[in-house]
């Protein structure tokens, strides 16, 4: 399931790593497991006006966050939300709804998407981008329960224009892409993708997507 909230922030100024702290937040809140492992959750950065400086951002006005999980690890977060709502200083979260697949089966990154083969990262234009995008979602699915057969139903591509973008996490530089994708799938393995969030790390505030048709995202 995935869910978007709408964030209060405060008048502070927030490091460009804010998106592993609100991902680790998720973690702590729910006391997710696999923590090293393959996540089947994805958090994404937030979305709205910032001002960009030095050494940090500064938001203005209400942002947009969201988040995918299990069903029911997701209603333990709206109702953890409820009780606290400062998912991290200076950030009050409200509201919870659920978003739906994308009708065209086109999606924007609400995060940069970390592809990664060994040791090597994938930019979006690598004739092996294709590729990497279908394998990390039918992993995912099968994580989520799916057999075989059906996570080979879905297949994902990069579409449109897209850039690349160094991203720090936990200490480590990764070089990730922005741009949009098409999911080639029937509506619940759709969702399921949508959910889990595509590429590596997606834990950690990578990889999450949402269906097109909003502004660009805070970084």
């Amino acid at each position: 399931m995935k869910l978007n909230f709408d964030v209060k922030p405060g008048p502070r100024l927030f490091p460009y790593t804010y998106g592993e702290m609100l991902a680790r937040a998720v973690y702590q809140r729910l006391n997710l497991e696999d923590h090293d492992g393959l996540s089947v959750h994805s958090v994404s950065w937030l979305w709205g006006d910032a001002e960009a400086t030095s050494r940090g951002l500064v938001f203005s006005g209400l942002q947009s966050w969201s988040v995918g999980l299990r069903e029911e690890d997701a209603r333990r977060l709206v109702e953890d939300l409820q009780q606290d709502p400062i998912i991290i200083e200076g950030l009050e979260v409200v509201g919870g709804r659920r978003v739906h697949p994308s009708p065209t089966g086109t999606y924007r990154t609400e995060s940069p998407v970390l592809l990664r083969l060994g040791d090597e990262h994938l930019a979006h234009s690598s004739p092996k981008a294709s590729d990497s995008l279908t394998h990390s979602a039918r992993r995912k699915l099968r994580k989520l329960g799916l057999p075989e057969e059906v996570a080979r139903e879905a297949s994902v591509e990069f579409t449109g224009d897209g850039k690349t973008k160094t991203v720090s996490v936990c200490g480590n530089q990764y070089k990730c892409n922005q741009r949009p994708i098409v999911i080639d799938a029937p509506p619940p393995l759709q969702e399921g993708i949508m959910t889990t969030g595509i590429g590596g790390l997606t834990g950690m505030g990578l990889g999450a997507i949402a269906p097109t048709g909003s502004s660009s995202a805070n970084d």
